[in-house]
């Protein structure tokens, strides 16, 4: 019976793990504008496991894939009747219940805002079986959020910047659960790129990897997989260490780029920029394309007007557009503080295309993939053409170039390495005293920053060494003073004066004899 009963935790200790080692795949969709990509979820019940649909059309919800944020939230009946969405209605899911933290929720982001109130059910994809009381919000009113492409969001950051604060993602609700590994990858080709390269877009524009990097035969990406470390867990914080324009980098401290953050997110369409670095990119990328489009008009360098002149015609491939310099963003490498990751980004990202629609027509545009804000957002104009590793694990995120795209969008990014001066440099001050990536001791992170408390333990350790010397040259000097009293000719002169006391300096005759001479003396006289 006891062998019997170690041999069945042995048994059920292997299940686990291989269940932790577990990869899963997902499609990812396009927003047929091209801004943004969802992927499908299933959530309440009933379901259908073997059949197609797999859920009823009433429970599957089209949500917006976001790095940048943490909170599952979905439209419900009381908020988006006449949106033309999926609604989440708790009463008819026979799963649905109250979350034990049943407070309101609300969340801004850089456009729009939601609130709503938390409750928990079973969500399921078309890969992931039934995944029971997971929390999420049910949408009670919204600002400028929803624009009829879905019907909700999938935050995949960390839960420390979740509302409530902690609550468990989707994602780390499977991890916690032993279904997936701590880690997921995600492949962005670019939801319209196709056209440049003489396709028509299809729905499918990425994929989504949990619990590992590869899933099935058809690799994602092409190259090599470089290693960023992450500053923080609560974003995809990256340490930018520069930023450049064809073959020439801008003169900018790289301090700017980081403060007071840069992340990684595949929520924003754009790549955002801090305004000294948003100045001198436009400026660049404004000269290089006058001179080749003298006519170009000034509005169409803002990110809220549309070109869709000949030239912005994503389809033209002797667009002079395509020609212009490529963006160039370098990243910390993790292995060494003195290298550098350099993603290529050629103009046919920065000028993004844009399906346009008057409502009555659509046509196929470009616009201004660079936006002005008070920190860096790598966003979909970065992440468009790569695959992006979110090893939360490892606290690191890696990049490589995407490849094998449903939609045939061929990446025409670079990434490369080079060696350069230390990008612990290139540290925001608030993330300098702390963080994954620096500390205030020696030896224990990447970079080391001194820190009031580095000073104090310092002098602390220089004064205790002072005192233990001090201390140590007195015990020397006590010790050999003892020794010396224990010498052998110390002791038997000891001995002698106490056998036969001192020895007489003079005689006695001696002490006549003087004394004589002192009566001898003649008297002086002044």
């Amino acid at each position: 019976m006891l062998r019997r009963y170690h041999g069945g935790w042995l048994v059920l200790l292997a299940m686990a793990y291989a269940r932790a080692t577990d990869v899963y795949q997902e499609n990812i969709y396009g927003v047929s504008s091209g801004i943004s990509y969802y992927m499908r979820l299933t959530i309440g019940q009933p379901t259908y496991w073997n059949a197609a649909p797999r859920a009823s059309a009433n429970n599957t919800f089209k949500l917006l894939i976001d790095t940048g944020s943490s909170n599952l939230a979905v439209a419900s009946a009381s908020c988006c009747n006449g949106l033309n969405l999926h609604l989440f209605n708790c009463a008819a899911s026979s799963t649905c219940q109250a979350y034990a933290k049943s407070d309101a929720v609300a969340v801004s982001y850089v456009v729009g805002s939601w609130r709503g109130n938390l409750v928990q059910d079973t969500i399921s994809s078309s890969n992931i079986s039934a995944l029971a009381n997971i929390p999420f919000t049910a949408i009670s009113s919204q600002n400028n959020f929803f624009d009829g492409a879905f019907d909700g969001i999938l935050g995949l950051a960390f839960s420390s910047i979740a509302e409530p604060m902690s609550t468990p993602t989707v994602f780390e609700s499977m991890v916690q659960s032993n279904i997936v590994a701590d880690v997921f990858g995600l492949q962005l080709c670019g939801v319209l790129q196709p056209h440049v390269h003489g396709y028509l877009p299809i729905a499918t524009a990425g994929q989504l990897v949990l619990g590992g990097v590869q899933a099935s035969n058809i690799q994602l990406y092409r190259g090599p997989i470089y290693y960023s470390p992450l500053v923080v867990k609560k974003w995809y914080v990256v340490v930018v260490t520069g930023l450049g324009f064809g073959n020439r980098a801008l003169n900018l401290p790289c301090t700017v780029l980081n403060t007071p953050k840069a992340i990684v997110d595949s929520g924003t369409s754009n790549l955002v920029l801090p305004t000294q670095a948003y100045t001198a990119l436009v400026a660049e990328i404004r000269a290089a394309t006058l001179a080749a489009i003298p006519s170009f008009p000034l509005s169409y360098f803002s990110d809220s007007v549309v070109c869709c002149e000949s030239y912005c015609d994503p389809s033209d491939l002797t667009s002079p557009l395509l020609d212009l310099p490529p963006i160039s963003i370098s990243l910390a490498l993790e292995a060494s503080t003195n290298e550098h990751i350099t993603v290529t980004i050629p103009p046919t990202y920065y000028w993004r295309p844009l399906a346009a629609s008057n409502g009555f027509a659509t046509t196929n545009c470009r616009i201004f993939g660079i936006s002005e804000g008070s920190g860096s957002m790598l966003g979909n104009v970065f992440m468009d053409g790569l695959y992006t590793v979110h090893d939360r694990a490892g606290a690191r995120m890696g990049f490589a170039v995407a490849d094998n795209c449903a939609n045939k969008a061929n990446s025409s990014k670079l990434i490369t390495v080079q060696g350069d001066s230390s990008w612990c440099d290139c540290l925001a001050p608030a993330t300098r005293s702390g963080g994954l990536v620096s500390g205030g001791w020696p030896g224990t992170k990447p970079c080391f920053f001194w820190a009031w408390w580095t000073y104090v333990i310092v002098v602390g350790i220089v004064l205790v060494g002072i005192c233990l010397v001090i201390i140590a040259v007195l015990c020397i000097r006590k010790h050999h003073h003892r020794r010396s009293l224990e010498h052998p000719s110390f002791a038997q002169l000891q001995e002698t004066l106490l056998e036969s006391g001192p020895s007489p300096m003079l005689s006695s005759n001696t002490s006549d004899d003087i004394l004589m001479m002192v009566e001898a003396r003649p008297p002086q006289y002044s």
